[in-house]
């Protein structure tokens, strides 16, 4: 009888426990995926300071490292637009297209358009209207 109630006590709480780590994998998951994306955020940032500074390949190295492909793929527009700035329009066209490629593949819709915009602003607006209707057809 004794060990019936055991039994029957661990697998309470057991059950009880389970609930409390089920609920603790998502918020720690929550958390992580937050993290995650406020590390991509900030590696966009140091990246496209380092092109408005003219360091193009080390800001390209560091975004290699962004794990959200969105903020990659804006990270590589805004380096791009430096290299454009910089006169360097074969590298800039395809870092563009990397930029692009990734939106693409992750279909982000929102991404295409940012790029879009990014590219009206270095003067490429036919290229900016494909890329504004791809990602119309994207969403």
């Amino acid at each position: 009888m004794r060990c019936c109630m055991f039994v029957l006590m661990v697998l309470m709480v057991s059950l009880v426990s389970a609930q409390t780590l089920e609920e603790r994998f998502e918020r720690a998951y929550r958390d992580a995926t937050r993290e995650a994306q406020k590390s991509s955020w900030a590696l966009r940032i140091i990246a496209v300071a380092l092109a408005e500074a003219g360091q193009f390949d080390r800001a390209i190295q560091i975004t290699q490292k962004i794990e959200d492909a969105e903020v990659r793929s804006l990270a590589l527009s805004e380096i791009a637009a430096e290299l454009a700035k910089a006169r360097q329009f074969n590298r800039a066209n395809q870092i563009f297209n990397l930029a692009i490629q990734i939106a693409q593949k992750s279909a982000c819709s929102s991404a295409l358009a940012e790029i879009a915009k990014v590219l009206i602003k270095v003067g490429q607006i036919d290229r900016a209207n494909k890329i504004f209707n791809l990602a119309i057809q994207i969403a």
